[in-house]
């Protein structure tokens, strides 16, 4: 099974407990936790020009929460956004 589909399946079972219940509460936390396991492409930004003139995007954003990373710097290629767990796709 997927995360998509646990999360569908989740939606599907909260429909029926929609007040404001423990329940429904940790059915949400557990829609939150298993969407941050789907790979997101970070949010690319260029910050500078190359030689030729050619923007250089080597300055990125987690698309969750805004966490910065710079190629070169500590986090760049990371798995996961260390503030909120996202995970990340840094294919092109």
């Amino acid at each position: 099974m997927t995360a998509q589909e646990a999360i569908e399946i989740i939606k599907y079972a909260s429909a029926f407990n929609s007040d404001n219940s423990p329940l429904t509460k940790a059915l949400d936390m557990a829609i939150e936790a298993l969407e941050r396991q789907i790979p997101k492409k970070p949010d690319y930004e260029a910050d500078g020009y190359d030689e030729n003139g050619n923007l250089i995007y080597d300055y990125a954003k987690c698309p969750i929460c805004g966490h910065d990373f710079e190629e070169g710097i500590n986090d760049w290629n990371c798995g996961y956004c260390s503030d909120c767990g996202q995970s990340l796709d840094w294919s092109e």
